[in-house]
């Protein structure tokens, strides 16, 4: 079973080593993808193009997830790739600090790990 978040973990252990604007992308992508596995793996019905809101919202309304993370859940990663890397630099490239880097690496790699466990773990 964990062979089916793989991708998700490897995007994770590669971003790491590269610490940079694409890599905040790359962490939602990589929570979508993890959410969008448990979905597809467990027959529930969301969207090819659904949006991490969405996608946590299948995980919350079927008990995955219990309902009060909803909103830590939809402000975290999704909400740092916005604000950092995900709507265009503009004329001004954006460079982000190392530090927030991390913390969004970080936080996404314990997310993943949640959904895992949590998939593992449910009947």
């Amino acid at each position: 079973e964990i062979f089916h978040f793989l991708v998700s973990k490897t995007t994770i252990v590669i971003s790491i080593s590269f610490l940079s604007l694409r890599n905040i992308s790359d962490c939602l992508k990589a929570f979508e993808s993890t959410m969008r596995v448990i979905c597809n793996r467990r027959g529930w019905n969301v969207s090819e193009k659904a949006t991490a809101s969405a996608l946590i919202k299948a995980c919350i309304d079927n008990a995955l997830l219990p309902s009060f993370l909803n909103s830590q859940l939809e402000s975290a990663i999704p909400t740092v790739r916005n604000k950092l890397s995900g709507h265009g630099q503009g004329e001004t490239p954006v460079t982000v600090p190392e530090h927030l880097a991390r913390y969004a690496l970080h936080l996404t790699a314990t997310t993943i790990l949640l959904l895992a466990e949590a998939d593992a773990n449910k009947k």
